[in-house]
């Protein structure tokens, strides 16, 4: 019993020192806490929360802001207030069509926005794999039905795709153990000042830079697995996807367009049954003119890759814009 009892109080002193030592926190660690509080727990996946809204500091110093709907979608314009008969772009993804360290006016959906006149609904969460992606989708759909006032389908939806799609489905391919272990981990983070503090005071936050020189991805990697389940999905729903994809940003902050997992993305794509925007020569041209394309010491794209993409879809698709 006294073991019992020491064991108890060593443990509330552990709880105390965790959520309530004062160490000297700086902006960075504070700055992650408040982004993981930005993110709920939706069954397995990790998606934004409704209604938030914070401001947080990029690695270049210049503040950026996040602010989600009743629906935990990001805020764009036009889908604050929704109308029935009005035809939606919606934009998917990971953190590349969220628009991290992007501000609302210059992330991918506002720009996009401006320049179609129609909503352009941001459903893309960062670090989601394919499959997650998927589901936050079809959750949309599943919000939307429900006395939504909003359309209950978009009449296109766009995909920023990037090579970490590997690695995230990878990472989602987790156990039920592994869930559990993993919700408790982000839930201490997401509390504990001190912990994020001991575990990432020398890590970077959420970098994306490209490795070079790789092998590429053997062809039974689960995202080509996973890219047909997405494919045969909305070709069952009858609803128009195109991925855009051709950028990376290298150590040295040029474009990675010649990443070997591009060289046969166009056939696989194409066979898979997936439209297509391959930007590899636009960005290289953009930033060959000095384009702010990735943002600095990071590598996310910047606020003229959201212009580049919305200049690139409305090409594609000059009508899109249109009832």
């Amino acid at each position: 019993m006294k073991r019992f009892s020491l064991f108890l109080s060593a443990f509330f002193l552990f709880c105390l020192l965790l959520f309530f030592a004062p160490l000297p926190f700086g902006e960075e660690i504070r700055n992650e806490s408040n982004y993981r509080k930005a993110h709920c727990f939706h069954k397995t996946d990790l998606f934004l929360c409704p209604n938030r809204n914070f401001s947080f500091l990029r690695p270049d110093g210049k503040i950026w802001d996040l602010e989600t709907n009743e629906y935990g979608e990001r805020v764009t314009r036009l889908t604050k207030k929704c109308e029935k008969d009005t035809n939606e772009i919606w934009l998917i993804g990971d953190s590349m069509s969220m628009g991290f360290l992007l501000d609302g006016e210059h992330s991918p959906g506002q720009v996009l926005e401006n320049k179609i006149g129609i909503p352009v609904r941001v459903m893309a969460v960062d670090a989601l794999g394919t499959l997650g992606i998927l589901r936050r989708f079809q959750m949309g759909i599943e919000q939307h039905k429900k006395g939504s006032s909003c359309p209950k389908s978009p009449k296109h939806v766009f995909w920023i795709w990037n090579t970490s799609d590997f690695l995230d489905d990878s990472k989602e391919n987790h156990s039920f153990l592994k869930n559990i272990i993993y919700r408790l981990h982000y839930f201490i983070t997401k509390h504990s000042l001190v912990y994020l503090y001991l575990r990432n005071s020398k890590q970077e936050f959420n970098r994306l830079t490209a490795q070079t020189n790789r092998d590429p991805y053997p062809k039974d990697h689960i995202t080509y697995q996973n890219l047909q389940t997405l494919s045969d999905y909305f070709q069952k729903e009858n609803i128009p996807i195109t991925l855009i994809y051709g950028w990376g940003m290298r150590q040295d902050g040029t474009p990675d367009t010649e990443d070997p997992n591009y060289f046969d993305l166009p056939q696989t794509l194409q066979k898979i049954g997936l439209d297509q925007i391959d930007l590899r020569k636009q960005v290289e041209s953009e930033f060959q003119k000095g384009a702010s394309l990735f943002v600095p010491n990071d590598g996310h794209p910047d606020s003229d890759f959201s212009r580049l993409v919305a200049e690139e879809i409305t090409k594609k698709f000059p009508e899109i814009g249109r009832p």
